[in-house]
């Protein structure tokens, strides 16, 4: 017995199994128009750079140039 394409289910009526493939076209169809309305790269992956950036507390790495300066003091303190 022949069944059609594999994962469409047989029907008794060949309109609803067309009405079913045309759903299924249409519906794939709208996903394309959405994929393809998309930006390029701006998909699901967020390329922006973040939010703390632009920060100025966390822009001047405080503790950086404390643990820097407390270095350049203990070889100041060697050197005498």
């Amino acid at each position: 017995m022949y069944r059609g394409r594999v994962g469409y289910e047989a029907s008794p009526k060949p309109s609803l199994r067309l009405a079913a493939i045309s759903a299924n076209q249409q519906h794939h169809a709208s996903k394309l128009a959405l994929i393809a309305s998309r930006l390029s790269g701006s998909g699901t992956v967020d390329c922006n750079a973040p939010v703390s950036s632009k920060m100025k507390h966390l822009m001047k790495r405080q503790k950086q140039r404390a643990m820097v300066e407390q270095r350049n003091d203990e070889i100041a303190s060697e050197n005498r």
